[in-house]
């Protein structure tokens, strides 16, 4: 039997069809593209990270496997499905910053192996995490005494607090909802986060510090600051100005704490 390809040529190549002269704007659309890895179970940091990020910040999310149960070794699994998420964002076109979206998943992975899985698919791109982030946003304010309030368990309160010390923080007074699941971090109350935060302050911290890209705080932090009258980094917070320092963007960001105000 002998198909006609005469309908087929006809339709892919009919003479009335107009062709107009357009030129790409390649590369010049937005000033930083920020490639995010975040979680399968997350509900939150992408949110958040579009809600900080100025316009001309391109933010392009990509999700790995993860289990809803937060413990150190659930954590450090998801090094298994970094790098092919990796893969995923832009294969073929230029990035600024790769990030990864989870701050106790960085410390039960380590920092360096966070990079390596991202690198072997993006080689010498500029990556950064909440934990890395969070250290050099502590740097750059030129603060040390810590107060902390996280979300996780006691077992992974402990593993953060330990490693921030680790790093030369001081971390003076810690508090902790103890929440097992991800999927309930991320749908704590804010009324009870602005509450817990604000009494989490106390004389000897110069600054404090809220935990986990899953905590729906990054609306609080102008509220929180002028109560406690000290400067608060989160996560989310800290990872989109350390992502926008690392692509080259210095410009202020107001309306999300001192940390992201200032020129740096």
């Amino acid at each position: 039997m002998t198909v006609s390809t005469e309908g087929v040529k006809n339709s892919l190549y009919r003479s009335d069809i107009e062709i107009f002269d357009v030129t790409p704007e390649m590369g010049r659309i937005w000033r930083v593209r920020i490639g995010m890895i975040t979680l399968a179970s997350g509900l939150t940091a992408e949110l958040e990270m579009n809600e900080i990020l100025p316009k001309d910040a391109l933010l392009l999310p990509t999700r790995i496997m993860n289990k809803d149960e937060i413990s150190m070794g659930n954590l450090a699994e998801m090094q298994t499905d970094m790098t092919r998420g990796a893969a995923t964002i832009l294969p073929e076109e230029h990035l600024d910053v790769m990030i990864y979206c989870c701050t106790s998943g960085t410390i039960a992975m380590g920092e360096e192996t966070v990079t390596a899985c991202i690198r072997a698919v993006k080689p010498g791109i500029a990556v950064t995490n909440p934990f890395t982030a969070t250290v050099a946003a502590f740097r750059a304010l030129n603060l040390k005494h810590v107060a902390m309030l996280a979300p996780y368990t006691v077992e992974v309160t402990t593993a953060m607090r330990e490693h921030l010390e680790g790093k030369g923080l001081e971390i003076v007074r810690t508090g902790t909802f103890g929440l097992a699941l991800d999927s309930e971090i991320c749908q704590v109350a804010q009324d009870a986060i602005y509450t817990h935060a604000v009494a989490m302050d106390c004389a000897e911290a110069e600054a404090l510090f809220v935990s986990c890209t899953g905590l729906r705080v990054v609306g609080l932090i102008d509220a929180i600051e002028r109560e406690i009258g000290k400067p608060v980094v989160t996560s989310n917070q800290a990872l989109a100005w350390h992502a926008l320092q690392l692509a080259g963007y210095r410009d202020p960001v107001p309306g999300f704490g001192a940390l992201m105000a200032a020129e740096r």
